[in-house]
């Protein structure tokens, strides 16, 4: 690709996500991306049909790398070790990437989680199915009961301060998939 293509598209992106810090998707317009980003409203839309479609290739982007991750691990190691899933998932999820991280911390984009997290369960599952040679069906409501809770406790933290360490947070989900709500009790018991 172009070197001027890539600047303008990435001047575009930033302009896009500190748009995005203050304001809700829906009032961003393609003049305010355009005049952040320095560029006229022509130049926007040599590369995009409107600030949706913008927001497509920065999810299919995410989900690209996402998928590249998934296809070049040992899936059932991870569902029996979630703390090597949540290792992966940082891997493959840039953090400091500003899109993603706006979109997890502010919900930003609505739905935009709901679809990060069907994307998610339908990849594993369907690398379970293929690795572990299960009935695609049954895996699926398997994969979304274990990923409903890991996933539900990744984005509360990623919401939160993050004061809670993320490896201490791994292995507690670790031992909570593998030895129930029971591990808790006697956790807490111990305590």
């Amino acid at each position: 690709m172009d070197r001027r293509v890539i600047k303008t598209k990435k001047a575009i992106k930033k302009a896009f996500f500190t748009l995005l810090a203050d304001k809700d998707l829906n009032d961003i317009s393609v003049t305010d991306i355009s005049r952040l980003a320095d560029i006229n409203r022509k130049t926007f839309y040599n590369y995009y049909t409107g600030v949706f479609q913008l927001v497509d290739e920065l999810e299919n982007d995410i989900l690209t790398k996402l998928d590249a991750t998934l296809k070049v691990i040992d899936i059932i190691e991870c569902i029996k070790y979630p703390k090597r899933l949540f290792e992966l998932l940082d891997e493959a999820l840039d953090l400091n990437d500003p899109f993603l991280r706006t979109m997890l911390e502010a919900d930003k984009v609505p739905g935009f989680f709901s679809k990060f997290e069907n994307e998610i369960i339908c990849m594993i599952r369907d690398e379970v199915s293929r690795q572990a040679h299960t009935d695609p069906v049954a895996t699926e409501y398997i994969i979304h009961f274990i990923l409903a809770g890991e996933i539900s406790v990744y984005k509360a933290w990623l919401k939160s301060d993050r004061s809670f360490p993320a490896e201490k947070l791994s292995e507690m989900v670790n031992e909570v998939a593998l030895n129930g709500v029971i591990y808790l009790v006697k956790k807490n018991l111990q305590d």
